[in-house]
């Protein structure tokens, strides 16, 4: 759970700085404390609360989801930051292509 959710505070940070001008000391202390906590807390309440309810067993050496309501929190919480995740890439992209074109009209076209 944790790697994905710290990708997806990095497209956050990425997008914050990329298409809204955050400034990198803005966000590491007004936004960054708050992305840790969640990529650090969800994990390991969920990870506790799987394993005393007996959810989630080694397989392996890894362990999954034996339990219907684990596999629900697994892609949950996967397809939350890939859908975050996509959402900051694609807003990323646009706001580059607008940063483009508004950059275009200053340029020398000597043809």
């Amino acid at each position: 759970f944790a790697v994905p959710l710290y990708n997806t505070s990095l497209n956050i940070f990425y997008l914050l700085q990329i298409a809204y001008n955050v400034s990198p000391k803005v966000f590491a202390t007004k936004i960054e404390p708050i992305l840790h906590t969640i990529s650090i807390t969800i994990p390991v309440v969920l990870a506790i609360t799987f394993a005393v309810l007996d959810y989630i067993q080694p397989t392996g050496g890894v362990c999954f989801p034996v339990v219907r309501p684990a596999t629900i929190a697994y892609v949950v919480v996967i397809g939350f930051s890939f859908l975050t995740s996509i959402s900051a890439l694609a807003m990323i992209c646009w706001s580059v292509l607008k940063q483009e074109r508004s950059i275009q009209k200053y340029t020398f076209s000597g043809s």
